[in-house]
């Protein structure tokens, strides 16, 4: 390349890169941020194959069980639901599922009539199973199996009120610093299903919120950090066994950033049919995020 071409050249990359940087849309703020969370929050909640939609959760052991909402099923789902299915088979280490005559299963468009399942502990799973408006899977907590049915036309679906919000407030968003706790032993997570599910520690965070300091425990999520924790609110204007947080993983120098604006209570609670850890932890603020 010459030197005129160079010459030529570089003013040109230099109006590409401009070009390319005038329509790059700017990040959003962490108000805007939070508000798109907000929505998005709102909008689960008429997902179809979202928890409000959830129709029952049953205790399996092992052995064979009828499914439908009959009478003399051993399974009995809620009414609407076809009186008879199918039966479901259980063995220490298998899952079976064969449809009643003339009774049309599927996982997801193929045909169910006889087949082994997987539960949501397996890698591809869980195999979930449909007919019309209804669809079920096993689902494995601290090693024992329980059938979740679920209803796309469930009432709780129709038009739900919104979950209201505290007002954003910059306040609470506040950096963290990362205390690692190597040898802590895991932490018991209690359920509302009565078993206690063991989480990895990742460590204490601490911070201040009003000049006065903190600290919360955090678990560890695939390297984020996942809070669970009580507040002035709990019980009150929010769900009374606490609200949960998440938080990137901390940067090379144990800093993160803990948005209180986006604490939630999980949709689970506005449903009979629930399955959420249920602990409080220490109280490190009075508000901030779910208010529903």
């Amino acid at each position: 390349m010459t030197k005129l071409e160079v010459a030529l050249a570089v003013p040109a990359l230099l109006m590409m890169r401009l070009a390319l940087a005038a329509v790059e849309p700017p990040l959003p703020t962490p108000v805007e941020a939070t508000r798109a969370w907000q929505a998005k929050r709102n909008t689960s909640l008429s997902d179809s194959s979202g928890w409000l939609a959830l129709a029952g959760l049953f205790p399996l052991s092992h052995g064979q069980f009828s499914l439908g909402s009959g009478a003399g099923n051993d399974i009995r789902f809620p009414a609407g639901a076809p009186s008879h299915i199918g039966h479901l088979r259980l063995a220490p280490a298998s899952l079976h599922f064969e449809a009643a005559p003339h009774v049309e299963v599927r996982t997801g468009e193929a045909p169910a009539a006889d087949l082994d399942l997987k539960s949501d502990a397996a890698e591809a799973g869980p195999t979930r199973l449909r007919i019309g408006s209804w669809s079920w899977w096993v689902i494995e907590r601290v090693g024992r199996r329980w059938l979740r049915l679920s209803n796309a036309e469930h009432p709780a679906l129709r038009d739900p009120a919104p979950i209201e919000f505290f007002a954003i407030d910059g306040a609470w968003r506040v950096p963290a610093r990362l205390r690692l706790e190597p040898d802590a032993p895991p932490v018991a997570v209690p359920t509302v299903l009565g078993l206690p599910i063991m989480e990895t520690a990742a460590g204490v965070l601490e911070f201040e919120l009003d000049g006065r300091p903190y600290r919360l425990r955090a678990l560890d999520r695939n390297g984020d950090l996942f809070l669970i924790f009580a507040d002035l609110t709990s019980g009150t204007t929010t769900y009374g066994a606490g609200r949960f947080l998440w938080a990137e993983a901390p940067d090379k120098g144990g800093y993160t950033i803990l948005d209180f604006n986006r604490a939630y209570q999980p949709t689970l609670c506005f449903h009979a049919f629930r399955h959420l850890s249920a602990a409080a932890a220490r109280k490190p603020a009075r508000r901030g995020g779910d208010g529903g």
